[in-house]
């Protein structure tokens, strides 16, 4: 035909290749499989159910415990509590003490062992704890608080060896990691210094974590909500010598707020920026601060004359002289007050406790020498304690036998006990003078 196109006739023949809606995606493919194969397909299905069912028939049978699930049972006397979650080594943290199940002829004061410890830390802890309960004769309850939920098997040991009840605590995260104020890198940046300088503990931020929680927080954990008094042990802490008399007691019989044993110089290279910090405190909080006269501060000044100035009678240079409060015993109302909190506000505002390694010790040294009278406070030679470099050992054979010592008086440790000794009567002079 002339109208056609010459080229028509060369063009490739069209193929209509017939598609199959239903196979167009992999559901419809698998629904499309499914129709074409259907006897097949209810086979395996009924055969997958009664695997499954025999599965399930062969685990031994699981009853439910109505208890566990019971908040107001989370509590139980020490041994009840090692009851293990379902199928998890995990056991929900104590967060409540009564006082009155716990409480017996030779517990007369609300108080308590209070250890802020790590799992790994569990067979130091263990030592300390038997050291103790061989010792001193008096069944105060333990609370154990850590920055993350204690295994079965730390309870386990604890529990068993332990003689009176043991709570287990969780640091809340919030009060336990660094606050949202403190610049990281910058505290990185102090961290290796300390580390390139090789001083203890310098590049342990958990340590840097625990002294924060321990001065600012633990007095607010609900485990120590009805308690007067604590008693800080430190894991790995040795008591030598028996310990006759009741320091709970006698704290609270003489209106005693703050107890210790030892004093150490803290490394100045920890504490550079603490002076400026504390005396801008007095500066604005005179009102709040104790008569230098009625306090100990003046012990903790370096004894140089230094000018007059708006601090008054609070002005001079530390000599970085702090109560070593690896053993200690302090009051809760002490630790709670408005004056002692507005103290930690505001050393904790200034990043102290990250940026340098001011711990806990001289921290609460100067909180008592701020707000405390020297009557306050109470030096106890505890005979026979140790701990790192601190330690004190009897020399007299007299005293030494009456109380069952077994340290070393003439050891590395002992002889600086012998030291300690030596000068008791210029520390409490100091002190109570």
């Amino acid at each position: 035909m002339a109208s056609e196109s010459l080229l028509d006739g060369e063009r490739a023949p069209t193929i209509h290749i017939k598609t199959d809606p239903t196979i167009t995606s992999y559901r419809t493919r698998i629904i499309y499989w499914l129709k074409k194969h259907t006897v097949f397909s209810f086979t395996l299905i009924v055969a997958s159910i009664l695997t499954f069912s025999l599965y399930l028939s062969s685990r031994p049978s699981q009853k439910f415990d109505p208890a566990y699930f019971n908040p107001s049972l989370f509590h139980p006397a020490h041994q009840d509590k090692l009851r293990a979650a379902p199928s998890v080594d995990y056991l929900y943290p104590d967060n409540f003490l009564s006082w009155d199940h716990i409480s017996n002829t030779s517990t007369k004061v609300k108080a308590a062992f209070v250890v802020i410890a790590r799992e790994e830390e569990l067979y130091k802890l263990h030592t300390t704890i038997m050291d103790i309960q061989r010792h001193f004769n008096h069944d105060y309850p333990w609370i154990i608080i850590g920055h993350k939920v204690f295994s079965t098997h730390f309870r386990n040991w604890i529990t068993r060896i332990a003689t009176s009840p043991v709570s287990f605590g969780l640091a809340p995260t919030i009060e336990w990691q660094e606050p949202y104020w403190i610049n990281i890198r910058r505290a990185e940046q102090g961290v290796k210094q300390m580390t390139k300088l090789g001083l203890p503990k310098g590049e342990s931020m958990h340590w840097r974590r625990m002294t924060r929680y321990n001065a600012g927080f633990v007095a607010f954990h609900p485990l120590l909500k009805d308690l007067e008094f604590y008693w800080k042990v430190q894991p790995g802490a040795r008591y030598h010598c028996d310990i006759p008399n009741d320091p709970f007691q006698r704290m609270k019989d003489e209106k005693k707020k703050l107890s210790f044993a030892l004093t150490k110089t803290e490394n100045h290279e920890y504490i550079q920026s603490f002076e400026p910090v504390v005396k801008a405190f007095i500066r604005r909080n005179k009102r709040l601060i104790q008569p230098v006269q009625n306090s100990v501060y003046n012990a903790l000044l370096d004894g140089e004359e230094f000018e007059p100035n708006e601090l008054g009678d609070y002005g001079g240079h530390y000599s970085n002289c702090m109560i070593y409060n690896n053993f200690m015993i302090i009051s809760l109302d002490f630790l709670r007050s408005k004056e002692y909190n507005m103290f930690f506000d505001a050393l904790d505002s200034s990043g102290g406790f990250f940026y340098e390694k001011w711990g806990d010790a001289f921290p609460q040294t100067m909180a008592a020498a701020l707000f405390l009278t020297r009557q306050q406070i109470s030096f106890d030679d505890i005979a026979g304690y140790h701990y790192d470099e601190g330690a004190v050992c009897p020399i007299d054979i007299d005293q030494y036998v009456q109380l069952k010592c077994t340290c070393d008086p003439f050891s590395v440790a002992g002889i600086y006990g012998i030291i300690i000794e030596q000068f008791v009567s210029s520390i409490k002079k100091m002190f109570y003078s």
